[in-house]
């Protein structure tokens, strides 16, 4: 989310240029990752301990998805740009290629990039536990103290 901030941002070639779907999926993702690791660190009793792991579980398969659909954003909105800046013919890569130009280009493939681990260790994450094997259910901690 800063490399995205920085490329909108920064003088070049995507200066201004803002996606406001990347904005709003990724506060959720960011949101909602928080949510699912706080709500691993307490255990619960009965129908809490069903809601809460319910909720987890969602929580937790939410926080790719909406990685993802920053990663497709930012993909479509900085392909064409990128295809120009580095792939056309001589004349208009001499033209277009300022230093500004190619540190937003290469911001953007960095952005590419982080977006893309952010979505798979997301993805990997879902596979172990978020609750620490070690910790009392909240009401036995109320109860001792």
């Amino acid at each position: 989310m800063i490399l995205y901030g920085v490329n909108v941002s920064a003088a070049g070639y995507f200066h201004g240029m803002s996606v406001s779907s990347i904005v709003l999926a990724g506060i959720f993702a960011l949101l909602f990752g928080v949510a699912a690791i706080a709500s691993g660190l307490f255990t619960f009793k009965g129908n809490v301990d069903k809601a809460v792991s319910g909720l987890r579980s969602v929580l937790t398969i939410l926080v790719p998805v909406l990685f993802m659909v920053c990663l497709m954003a930012f993909i479509t909105s900085r392909a064409y740009g990128i295809s120009v800046l580095l792939f056309s013919n001589a004349d208009v890569v001499a033209e277009n290629s300022t230093p500004e130009n190619m540190a937003s280009v290469g911001v953007a493939i960095t952005g590419i990039v982080f977006f893309l681990i952010a979505t798979l260790s997301g993805i990997v994450g879902n596979f172990f536990r978020f609750i620490r094997k070690d910790s009392k259910p909240v009401e036995e901690t109320a109860q001792e103290a």
